[in-house]
């Protein structure tokens, strides 16, 4: 069947085939990132998020050079695959998204 993968509300932690949870408490942009491809995920499946989204995203109010920052992108999703994304994170033109065959589930921890 279909991947699945379960995130925090926060981008706190997330969990790929109900594995353990892969903690990203203290790593800020990596959250902030995860929660808004699993956002966008459930609003627009298959539409991606732009690199320049991503930066603002991840490092909200920071100015970066556009090659500077295309990096830290590129950085944080591949330690996002590293971590385990790899099967899900798409790479489409200048962006990324979550595969949209996914099913995807943004859980607020109570």
């Amino acid at each position: 069947g279909a991947t699945r993968l379960e995130v925090d509300a926060e981008g706190a932690w997330f969990s790929v085939d109900e594995s353990r949870r892969v903690d990203l408490g203290r790593r800020g942009s990596l959250r902030r990132i995860l929660s808004a491809l699993a956002r966008h995920h459930e609003e627009h499946r298959g539409d991606r998020l732009s690199s320049d989204a991503l930066l603002q995203l991840g490092w909200p109010g920071e100015k970066v050079l556009a090659s500077a920052g295309a990096t830290r992108v590129r950085v944080a999703l591949s330690t996002l695959r590293r971590l385990g994304l790899a099967k899900l994170l798409v790479t489409r033109d200048d962006g990324y998204l979550l595969d949209p065959k996914a099913k995807v589930d943004v859980v607020t921890d109570v």
